[in-house]
C-alpha cells in the first residue's frame, strides 16, 4: 500500500475534472462539502476540548495540582506520526 496522501486541491481538481462540462461547479462543491465537514470536525473538537478543560479544572479545584492536563490527543507529534 502506498502511503502518499494527495493534497486537498489535488482531491477538488480531480474530482472536478471527472466531468470537464461542469468543472468549475463542481470544484466550488466540493469546496462547500468540505467546509461543511470541517465545520462539524471544529464544532465536535471544541466541545471535547471544553470537557477536557473542564474536567482539568475540576481535577485542580479539589487539590490534584501535580494531574498533569489532559493533552491534545489529535495533535501530531513526532511519537505518534
Amino acid at each position: 500500500m502506498d502511503d502518499y496522501t494527495p493534497s486537498l486541491a489535488a482531491v477538488i481538481e480531480i474530482y472536478a475534472l471527472s466531468d470537464p462540462h461542469n468543472a468549475e461547479s463542481r470544484a466550488e462543491a466540493a469546496k462547500r462539502a468540505l467546509a461543511a465537514h470541517d465545520r462539524v470536525v471544529a464544532a465536535n473538537a471544541w466541545d471535547e476540548g471544553f470537557d477536557a478543560g473542564e474536567r482539568d479544572v475540576l481535577e485542580h479545584e479539589a487539590g490534584n495540582f501535580d494531574s498533569p492536563c489532559i493533552p491534545n490527543p489529535y495533535r501530531i507529534t513526532e511519537e505518534n506520526n
